[in-house]
């Protein structure tokens, strides 16, 4: 159940984050999306993401060879849902 929430969380954050980067594109029009001037970096946003999966399955692996999986879990856990509260306690996510 928590590991379909989790997950659940996750993909709700994959869908959305196409249209919400869109709307942010620097030389688009003020709060319309703009998918043409987005989509050369997209590429490379989707290319970190997974970049980040798979870096996080090997520290996995690497974390069962120290600690037992519920033990771990709550780590995990704690570190994800302080990394989902950012965008939710910040005001600005234009990067300059």
């Amino acid at each position: 159940l928590i590991q379909s929430l989790f997950e659940g969380a996750m993909y709700t954050f994959v869908i959305v984050w196409v249209p919400t980067l869109a709307t942010m594109v620097p030389g688009g029009k003020a709060g319309e999306m703009d998918f043409a001037a987005f989509a050369p970096g997209q590429g490379w946003i989707f290319t970190a993401m997974m970049v980040c999966i798979s870096i996080g399955a090997e520290l996995f692996a690497g974390m069962l060879k120290v600690t037992e999986v519920e033990k771990g879990s709550v780590l995990i856990f704690a570190l994800a849902a302080l990394s989902m509260l950012v965008p939710i306690v910040s005001s600005d996510f234009n990067v300059v």
